[in-house]
Protein backbone atom coordinates (compact mmCIF):
# COMPACT_ATOMS: atom_id res chain seq x y z
CA UNK A 1 0.00 0.00 0.00
CA UNK A 2 1.86 3.29 -1.04
CA UNK A 3 -0.49 6.05 0.29
CA UNK A 4 -0.93 7.14 4.14
CA UNK A 5 -4.61 8.10 6.11
CA UNK A 6 -6.47 8.76 9.08
CA UNK A 7 -9.51 7.75 9.69
CA UNK A 8 -11.55 9.35 12.87
CA UNK A 9 -15.12 8.85 13.59
CA UNK A 10 -17.60 11.44 15.82
CA UNK A 11 -17.08 11.25 18.93
CA UNK A 12 -19.52 13.91 20.01
CA UNK A 13 -19.95 17.59 19.67
CA UNK A 14 -19.08 20.38 21.79
CA UNK A 15 -20.92 24.09 21.67
CA UNK A 16 -19.47 26.97 20.02
CA UNK A 17 -21.47 29.70 20.48
CA UNK A 18 -24.51 29.29 18.52
CA UNK A 19 -23.71 26.02 17.09
CA UNK A 20 -22.67 21.99 17.87
CA UNK A 21 -19.41 21.68 16.69
CA UNK A 22 -18.23 17.70 16.09
CA UNK A 23 -15.54 16.34 18.04
CA UNK A 24 -13.51 13.29 16.62
CA UNK A 25 -11.41 10.63 17.61
CA UNK A 26 -8.83 8.75 15.48
CA UNK A 27 -9.36 5.34 14.93
CA UNK A 28 -7.02 4.63 12.29
CA UNK A 29 -3.62 5.86 11.10
CA UNK A 30 -0.99 4.11 8.76
CA UNK A 31 -0.71 2.54 5.56
CA UNK A 32 -3.35 2.26 2.36
CA UNK A 33 -4.79 2.84 -0.50
CA UNK A 34 -6.78 4.99 -2.77
CA UNK A 35 -8.58 3.24 -5.67
CA UNK A 36 -11.10 4.59 -8.48
CA UNK A 37 -14.15 1.96 -8.83
CA UNK A 38 -14.50 2.89 -12.51
CA UNK A 39 -14.63 5.95 -14.70
CA UNK A 40 -18.71 6.50 -14.50
CA UNK A 41 -19.12 9.66 -12.55
CA UNK A 42 -22.76 9.85 -10.69
CA UNK A 43 -24.39 13.48 -11.13
CA UNK A 44 -25.77 14.93 -7.80
CA UNK A 45 -27.79 18.39 -7.31
CA UNK A 46 -25.85 19.80 -4.18
CA UNK A 47 -26.64 23.92 -3.22
CA UNK A 48 -28.29 24.25 -6.86
CA UNK A 49 -25.57 22.67 -8.87
CA UNK A 50 -24.75 20.13 -10.80
CA UNK A 51 -21.01 17.93 -8.75
CA UNK A 52 -20.02 14.93 -10.31
CA UNK A 53 -18.51 12.71 -7.63
CA UNK A 54 -16.23 8.90 -8.88
CA UNK A 55 -16.87 6.42 -6.38
CA UNK A 56 -13.83 4.95 -4.91
CA UNK A 57 -12.61 2.21 -2.56
CA UNK A 58 -10.17 2.74 0.50
CA UNK A 59 -7.74 -0.56 1.03
CA UNK A 60 -6.47 -1.15 4.60
CA UNK A 61 -4.64 -3.50 5.91
CA UNK A 62 -6.54 -6.76 7.26
CA UNK A 63 -7.46 -6.55 10.71
CA UNK A 64 -8.35 -2.60 10.84
CA UNK A 65 -11.11 -2.38 13.33
CA UNK A 66 -13.14 0.69 13.99
CA UNK A 67 -14.21 1.79 11.17
CA UNK A 68 -17.81 2.77 10.75
CA UNK A 69 -20.15 4.38 7.99
CA UNK A 70 -19.87 8.33 8.13
CA UNK A 71 -15.83 8.25 9.17
CA UNK A 72 -13.63 11.03 8.01
CA UNK A 73 -10.50 9.87 6.25
CA UNK A 74 -8.12 12.27 5.64
CA UNK A 75 -5.26 11.02 3.10
CA UNK A 76 -1.84 12.37 4.64
CA UNK A 77 0.74 11.01 1.77
CA UNK A 78 0.43 9.71 -1.43
CA UNK A 79 3.62 8.34 -3.32
CA UNK A 80 2.46 8.31 -6.67
CA UNK A 81 -0.36 11.37 -6.65
CA UNK A 82 1.39 13.67 -4.07
CA UNK A 83 -1.38 15.91 -5.25
CA UNK A 84 -3.80 14.08 -2.56
CA UNK A 85 -2.42 14.60 0.37
CA UNK A 86 -4.81 16.58 3.03
CA UNK A 87 -8.00 15.80 0.76
CA UNK A 88 -11.13 14.35 2.71
CA UNK A 89 -13.76 11.74 2.45
CA UNK A 90 -16.32 10.22 3.67
CA UNK A 91 -16.20 6.11 4.74
CA UNK A 92 -20.10 5.51 2.86
CA UNK A 93 -19.99 1.62 3.02
CA UNK A 94 -17.76 -1.25 4.89
CA UNK A 95 -16.60 -5.01 3.58
CA UNK A 96 -17.47 -6.92 6.05
CA UNK A 97 -16.16 -10.25 3.94
CA UNK A 98 -13.78 -11.83 6.59
CA UNK A 99 -11.25 -13.59 3.84
CA UNK A 100 -10.09 -10.66 2.65
CA UNK A 101 -6.34 -9.94 2.07
CA UNK A 102 -7.41 -6.04 2.85
CA UNK A 103 -10.14 -4.44 4.38
CA UNK A 104 -12.10 -2.31 1.86
CA UNK A 105 -14.33 0.52 2.44
CA UNK A 106 -16.34 2.73 0.25
CA UNK A 107 -15.50 6.60 -0.32
CA UNK A 108 -17.25 9.19 -1.29
CA UNK A 109 -14.94 12.92 -1.71
CA UNK A 110 -15.49 16.26 0.83
CA UNK A 111 -16.95 18.83 -1.56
Amino acid sequence: MTDTCTIEVQAGTTADGYTDVPTYTEVYSGQCEFVQRGEQATIREVAGRDVATLPGVLRLPAGTEGVVDGAKVTCTGSTHRPGLAGDEFTVSGVDFASNRSAVRVGLTAVT
